[in-house]
Parts: structure tokens; C-alpha cells; sequence
């Protein structure tokens, strides 16, 4: 009887070659990414990047889609029972995302592909808006749109990170991690109810 060895799920060659992607992405960067870099990072023949992605931007895709669903589990994950605390929670999750794959962040809300799926963001956005209906149902978060209050605090947040990743701010006496906390209580305190 021949030996037969089951074929790999198609699922899971996709992630592996997503993974690959991400681990080529974040060690040569944008350039480095081509089909053959990540095939050779898998293991696999360059046909079977294609037969899984249409095409090089396919793949980009892809990782965007992981990065945005990994925000938006982390934002969902930072669900603690304290309000203020939940915000702060979910503000040090959103920088420690892109700090652990600044290549990727890049490509997430870079020019040149845009969103990948265009409900990635807005799942991610919906899960900021929730966390922002909590803080105000708590009374940590003044009274108004949640969306537009939630809009300001990404615009925020993602400033902050980007400049961190891009190193583009003035240096500081301070550690980046104590700006960052600055920041995150400044926008708490700034959002704050009056009286």
C-alpha cells in the first residue's frame, strides 16, 4: 500500500505565506518584499505564492488585512471593566501593534496600497468607537459623537506612533514610553467631563 501523506489545508499554506511575507516585510522592508523573497522564506516554489494571491499586491493585501484584524483584536482585548482604565489599555496595545511590526504598520496606512479590505479599518474604527461609548457611559469621557471624539483620538495616537516609528519628532529628555503615557493621559484628561 502506497504511503499517502495528507495535503496540507489550504488555510493554513495561506497564513504560512502570510507569515512569510510579514517576517520578509519586516527584516528587508517594503523592496524586499517580492513574491520570490517570500516564497524562498516559506519554503515554496514562487507558483505557489500565485496560486494562493493573485499578485505581489495580493500578498500586500493580505498582510494589511492581518495587521488591521490584529488591531482590532487588540482593541477588543483591552477590555477592562474600569473605563479610564480601558482607555489606557487600549492606547498602549494600539503603539505596542506597531512597534512589534513597524513594516507592516507602514504598509497598513501607507500611499501606496491603500487598506486592503476596505472594512478593515472600519472594524478597527467601530471597536475605537466602542471603547470611547464605554469611557462615556462611565464618565470618564464627556458627552458627543463618539465617532468624531473616537476619530480625534486615532488622529492622535496615530501621530504619535508614526513619528515614534518614522523617528521624525525632536528628541526628548523623557523615554518614549513615558511621552507615550503623556500623551495617552493628556487625550484622557483633554476628553475629560467638565466640572
Amino acid at each position: 500500500m502506497p504511503n499517502v501523506t495528507p495535503r496540507t489545508r489550504t488555510v493554513d499554506v495561506r497564513t504560512a505565506l502570510v507569515d512569510a511575507a510579514i517576517a520578509v516585510l519586516e527584516r528587508d522592508g517594503l523592496r524586499g518584499l517580492t513574491v520570490r523573497a517570500v516564497a524562498q522564506e516559506a519554503g515554496v516554489a514562487p507558483m505557489g505564492v500565485y496560486n494562493h494571491f493573485t499578485d505581489k499586491q495580493g500578498l500586500q493585501r493580505s498582510v494589511v488585512d492581518f495587521g488591521f484584524a490584529r488591531l482590532t483584536d487588540t482593541i477588543h482585548a483591552s477590555a477592562d471593566p474600569d473605563p479610564g482604565e480601558r482607555m489606557m489599555r487600549c492606547g498602549r496595545a494600539y503603539r505596542r501593534i506597531a512597534l512589534e511590526h513597524p513594516q507592516v504598520y507602514r504598509l497598513m496606512f501607507g500611499p501606496d496600497l491603500g487598506h486592503g479590505t476596505l472594512e478593515n479599518p472600519a472594524r478597527a474604527f467601530e471597536a475605537l468607537v466602542r471603547t470611547i461609548m464605554f469611557a462615556q457611559a462611565g464618565g470618564v469621557i464627556r458627552a458627543g459623537d463618539p465617532m468624531t471624539i473616537a476619530k480625534n483620538v486615532w488622529a492622535a495616537i496615530h501621530g504619535a506612533v508614526i513619528l515614534e516609528i518614522e523617528r521624525a519628532g525632536p528628541e526628548m529628555p523623557s523615554s518614549a514610553d513615558d511621552e507615550y503615557e503623556s500623551l495617552l493621559t493628556m487625550i484622557q484628561r483633554g476628553l475629560a467631563p467638565a466640572g
